[in-house]
């Protein structure tokens, strides 16, 4: 298109609104509204929605921690049981073992991205819509404090 061509178009109000589209553009109005944090919220509704209370899934966490693979048994949103996956054995009470039904699972993640970690990714289940994978790195600078949690074999009782 040459100048006086576009000199023109802009006239005719073809590309009027060009500058305006690009000016707004960098305001947000063109981004998702629903940034991680309410995504979350959005998620654990859903998951509220679906009104389960009784259920049972693995838990595998890995951090700068004992690393965890737990089969969470719960009954009317309380945690009934905790197994190692592995042996079938007890979990011992133990400061270092994070054990959470799907709601405390959601409180905690909604409380890491309220602190506005460096790095976070969230997959949620598309049937139930809680967190099936989750990983948050608080500080992008700094080594072994990233947090990656998946839940699988979840099944509702």
């Amino acid at each position: 298109m040459t100048r006086l061509g576009f000199r023109n178009a802009l006239r005719a109000g073809r590309l009027a609104t060009l500058p305006l589209l690009l000016l707004l553009s960098g305001c947000g109005l063109f981004t998702s509204e629903n940034g991680p944090l309410e995504e979350a919220r959005s998620a654990r509704r859903r998951w509220q929605q679906a009104g389960l209370i009784d259920y049972t899934f693995d838990l595998h966490r890995t951090c700068f921690c004992t690393p965890q693979k737990i089969r969470i048994r719960v009954a009317a949103d309380t945690i009934e049981s905790a197994t190692h996956v592995d042996s079938g054995q007890p979990v011992e009470p133990d400061p270092g073992i994070a054990l959470y039904t799907i709601d405390e699972l959601f409180d905690w993640l909604i409380g890491e991205l309220r602190e506005e970690p460096a790095t976070t990714r969230v997959w949620y289940d598309p049937v139930y819509h809680f967190p099936a994978e989750l990983y948050v790195d608080h500080r992008g600078n700094i080594v072994d404090d990233e947090v990656w949690i998946e839940i699988r074999n979840f099944q509702k009782h």
